[in-house]
């Protein structure tokens, strides 16, 4: 038997061997690219450039009469669809296609969610017409983007009817949604799921959203404190959506919730994976695990870890995005107690573009402090302070 490993991190963010070695089986590792994996640790090591769903499946195919397949194991958004139609042709336990699609497809999603949760109004854009049909029911402010996307790209909040003519001209909406705009606050939960319940889980507010990115503003979230009463509302929330849709046995999950206007709880958007912005660092800081690690062994049939402790201190993320401009100097680094990790992934003289999606980031700090209003001070005094010593020409 073998493990199938479709990768599209790089080397240092999963250690996959480390985590499979008890299986004792061969590790096929088909990757966006190889650049720091050992491949003496793999049996198989294939770059794949043109990364997508038939490549993804014949390979597979092709591997399967050398390799016997026990597990599949796939980490990003994009191939949770793939990886699952792999397990059900090779007749191998795991996420079925039924639930990765509803968790992927965001009107499908909304259908199981509004029967335990609040959610938009929303339509599948199959042509003009529904755009037309639903601006005419429910009027502006609206929300256009990808039925399957991630990371807020190609997402458009739409005031007015100029702005979405701009959008409609700009873009080819076919795999889009329209939905309506809910006035609020945003929140996010992440966690991990196993056998029917939430074995570990935070919730947060976004300071600056992820759409933040688009007008190069550092996306930042902070966790709330547990006597607020919301942190407990988001849990509940997503334990009740959690168990309205076809959740696989072991997955982790990013849950985006509005806070309405008028004090409601509404569905943005659920993912069966980790969420981006350092989410699985933050997780080992709380809880002594890292939440993507307990995923990948579970997804293999391993025993997963649960918590070794609850930290009572409250952590919160900023990621600092590239203007599009030359990158002359990074800033040194700090030696601030209060900042968990500082992670540089900007390059001197490198040329960058504004940021493509919310997880583009130069820097990424990780930030604690013993109460959400704190850490939320120390985000805002670090942003300025990095971005005072980051110089751009």
């Amino acid at each position: 038997m073998a493990i199938l490993i479709i990768n599209r991190f790089p080397s240092d963010k999963v250690d996959y061997y480390s985590l499979l070695e008890e299986k004792k089986e061969p590790l096929v590792l088909l990757t966006t690219d190889d650049k720091g994996f050992d491949k003496k640790k793999y049996n198989h090591v294939q770059v794949i450039s043109n990364f997508n769903d038939i490549t993804l499946e014949y390979n597979t195919l092709v591997l399967s009469k050398k390799y016997s397949f026990s597990s599949v194991i796939a980490l990003s958004e994009y191939d949770l669809v793939v990886a699952a139609k792999i397990r059900e042709s090779l007749n191998l336990n795991g996420q079925s296609v039924h639930s990765a699609v509803a968790y992927r497809d965001k009107i499908i999603m909304k259908e199981y969610a509004k029967s335990v949760v609040k959610v938009p109004a929303c339509q599948r854009i199959s042509s003009g017409f529904d755009i037309d049909k639903f601006v005419e029911q429910h009027d502006f402010p609206v929300v256009i983007k990808p039925i399957d996307g991630a990371g807020s790209t190609n997402t458009y909040i739409i005031n007015n009817q100029n702005e979405l003519d701009k959008v409609i001209e700009s873009n080819n909406l076919i795999n889009f949604e329209i939905e309506k705009f809910i006035e609020g606050e945003m929140y996010k939960v992440d966690g991990i799921y196993l056998n029917g319940k939430i074995m570990a889980c935070w919730a947060s507010k976004y300071v600056n959203d992820c759409l933040s990115f688009k007008d190069g503003k550092q996306a930042t979230y902070a966790q709330l404190n547990d006597e607020n009463p919301l942190n407990s509302d988001l849990i509940c929330f997503c334990e009740l959506l959690l168990s309205s849709l076809p959740t696989p046995k072991n997955t982790t999950f990013h849950a985006e919730i509005i806070h309405s206007n008028n004090g409601d709880l509404v569905l943005c958007e659920i993912a069966s994976r980790t969420g981006g912005g350092s989410v699985a660092e933050v997780s080992e800081l709380l809880f002594g695990i890292n939440i993507t690690n307990e995923w990948v062994k579970g997804q293999a049939g391993l025993n997963v870890s649960k918590p070794k402790f609850t930290n009572p201190k409250k952590y919160g993320v900023i990621l600092i995005p590239p203007q599009n401009k030359k990158l002359i100097k990074l800033p040194p680094s700090t030696n601030l107690d209060w900042v968990d990790r500082l992670i540089i992934q900007g390059e001197e003289g490198k040329t960058y573009t504004t940021a493509g999606d919310s997880v583009d980031s130069i820097i990424t700090a990780l930030i604690s402090d013993t109460t959400s209003e704190g850490v939320i001070k120390k985000m805002e005094y670090l942003t300025k302070w990095l971005e005072e010593r980051c110089e751009w020409e």
